[in-house]
């Protein structure tokens, strides 16, 4: 019971942060980077998180120690069913499918000045929103990113992703 207290707190925390659709703070970016990402087979690579909130460091390592707690319970210990990586939190996340070359430099704290611009048009291209619950709220503006980002979406929900 103490462990889904403390995790409602960060998600609240994150939430109460959160200003609106590419607004700045509290949300989840999780991010796909994969080996062939608009082709048939679009394996996965690496797949991260990061928190987008005040005290952004210090949130994540207490959601990794509170998601790596859940996910070695047994399925009927767990202190919430369901939560096995970061797309699972109940807070809004932004899911970006891309290149893996391209998709560390989303991560970072502070990007290089000259490549912010190119990152922005990469999120809306390849990326969408997502309610606290897992639905949809926003399509990317990339033709071939609507598919995947779909399966993508209802894919995270089952997949262990940490933060970075």
């Amino acid at each position: 019971m103490y462990q889904n207290l403390r995790l409602g707190l960060f998600e609240g925390w994150i939430n109460a942060h959160f200003r609106g659709i590419d607004k700045g703070a509290g949300y989840v970016e999780v991010v796909h980077g994969m080996k062939k990402p608009w082709g048939e087979l679009d394996e996965v690579a690496e797949v991260s998180a990061r928190v987008w909130a005040p005290f952004a460091d210090r949130v994540q390592d207490a959601l990794n120690s509170l998601l790596d707690d859940n996910n070695r319970r047994a399925p009927t210990a767990k202190f919430r069913a369901g939560l096995n990586g970061a797309f699972a939190l109940r807070v809004h996340k932004r899911l970006v499918v891309t290149e893996q070359d391209k998709a560390k430099f989303l991560l970072v704290d502070t990007p290089l000045p000259m490549i912010e611009d190119a990152l922005a048009t990469l999120r809306r291209e390849n990326g969408a929103w997502f309610d606290p619950a897992g639905n949809q709220l926003s399509e990317p503006s990339a033709a071939q990113a609507k598919p995947v980002l779909e399966r993508r979406g209802k894919m995270s929900l089952s997949l262990p992703i940490a933060f970075v």
